[in-house]
């Protein structure tokens, strides 16, 4: 489920093997059916910044890919953005609108894509030999926060918008089931809209208190 902009909501039903995307009010009134297809499914939706278009992915149930789609908020002008091979999935819109950060997955690879919202310039931001995920854009657009394991074990990272200057953020942890004291960061991040502040979870083993 995607909360935004101006109270909306767009969510995902499962239709007897389909799933189409649905809008809705804050309040759950006002549920409008916005994909309809009988042999697709849409789930992973973000909004534009002015809350004319939603960016989704959109694919078949017995194929293992996937591509984004745009179409404006009340499910006209569908469009395809995307046509790489794998699932592309985890789009994210930043504030000026212009390029959205994407997950790219295939069997043997998972990455950080950007793509401009009309479909050109496409470009890959991140090549690391594990996988990377949930990217989120800072708000002045300068920046993504993503989550990757390239250190091992689950952990954030953030890069310019070009890809360059790729810094991990959180101390290094351990894997599930690790020795006690270490901590994981896990999930999608989230930069706060207007601060900048970042906000994740992470998983903490019984008996261990933040800050060890």
């Amino acid at each position: 489920m995607d909360y935004r902009p101006y109270g909306a909501k767009t969510f995902t039903i499962d239709q007897k093997q389909f799933y189409d995307l649905y809008l809705t009010n804050a309040d759950g009134t006002g549920q409008t059916r916005l994909t309809s297809s009988a042999s697709l499914y849409a789930w992973s939706s973000d909004w534009s910044p002015d809350g004319k278009q939603i960016v989704f992915t959109r694919g078949k149930p017995d194929n293992p890919e996937s591509a984004l789609s745009i179409m404006k908020r009340d499910g006209s002008g569908l469009k395809q953005l995307t046509d790489l091979p794998g699932q592309e999935w985890v789009p994210s819109w930043p504030p000026d609108g212009k390029r959205i950060a994407f997950v790219s997955k295939t069997e043997q690879d998972q990455q950080i894509f950007a793509i401009n919202a009309d479909g050109s310039d496409l470009q890959q931001l991140t090549h690391t030999m594990a996988p990377t995920y949930g990217p989120d854009w800072s708000p002045d657009g300068r920046q993504i926060i993503y989550n990757s394991n390239a250190s091992g074990s689950d952990q954030l990272y953030t890069m310019n918008a070009d890809g360059s200057n790729q810094k991990q953020i959180t101390a290094k942890g351990v894997t599930n089931g690790g020795p006690p004291g270490r901590q994981m960061a896990t999930g999608s991040p989230l930069f706060h809209p207007v601060m900048g502040m970042r906000m994740f979870s992470r998983s903490i083993p019984t008996g261990v208190e933040n800050g060890d």
